[in-house]
């Protein structure tokens, strides 16, 4: 999920992923609560932007977190101040990437987190 997620959804659905898009915070954390928390999609990533409408993205990742969400919350924001990454990380996200992605430094994070296949669903 991202904000200006049109690039970065061609990006994954080129490289096989199927996706969704969340406009923001509170929609993502509705839709996983809708479709996801209880058992109609399976995700098994989460990117999340930092500054979003409604909700930001540690905001976010908590509720997740909150509701049982187990899989992986990466942040991908323009926010690299220490600090910002600390508030993501403290709020449940495993990591925190760097605006503009780069998809080969997320396939290296995700093998760091032994995801070989990335499975159903990116969010």
């Amino acid at each position: 999920m991202t904000n200006d997620g049109d690039a970065l959804l061609r990006l994954l659905a080129n490289a096989g992923c199927r996706c969704f898009e969340a406009a923001d915070g509170v929609e993502c954390v509705q839709r996983m609560a809708a479709e996801v928390l209880d058992g109609e999609e399976v995700v098994d990533l989460v990117l999340m932007d930092f500054v979003m409408a409604e909700m930001n993205g540690p905001e976010a990742t908590q509720i997740l977190r909150r509701q049982g969400f187990r899989g992986l919350v990466v942040g991908v924001t323009g926010n690299v101040l220490q600090a910002d990454v600390d508030l993501f990380l403290s709020s449940g996200a495993d990591a925190v990437l760097p605006k503009p992605l780069v998809m080969g430094r997320l396939r290296d994070l995700l093998r760091g987190f032994h995801c070989v296949k990335l499975g159903h669903t990116l969010l």
